[in-house]
């Protein structure tokens, strides 16, 4: 049950955070949409108002993210879940037989 309400945040978190970052997104293409959504103008046209919006949207946006990232990672952490990266020629060693068959021809090593 913890884990579903963990995962269930982390999700609602994301989720929070894309439109946050989509309305400020919205707000910095289309800076005027307050004022002929709402027919109200508490800036009198300045533009103070939309970029206070577009700072605040993006505060928002990174502290959901952040959230969201944590609820994620701590949910990982919870099930045992190992979500790190690995290239597959980190895999790779020197004793490992198949790095080995991948030598280059004498003629093309570097001297």
């Amino acid at each position: 049950m913890h884990q579903n309400m963990v995962l269930r945040q982390a999700w609602w978190s994301a989720v929070a955070a894309v439109l946050a970052g989509a309305l400020g997104l919205l707000t910095i293409v289309w800076p005027d949409r307050i004022e002929r959504l709402t027919m109200w103008d508490p800036d009198q046209q300045s533009g103070s108002l939309e970029i206070f919006v577009v700072a605040l949207l993006v505060l928002v946006t990174m502290a959901l993210g952040a959230l969201s990232l944590f609820l994620f990672r701590r949910l990982a952490s919870d099930t045992g879940a190992n979500y790190s990266w690995q290239s597959p020629a980190d895999s790779l060693t020197a004793s490992d037989p198949a790095h080995q068959q991948c030598q280059w021809p004498s003629a093309l090593q570097r001297r």
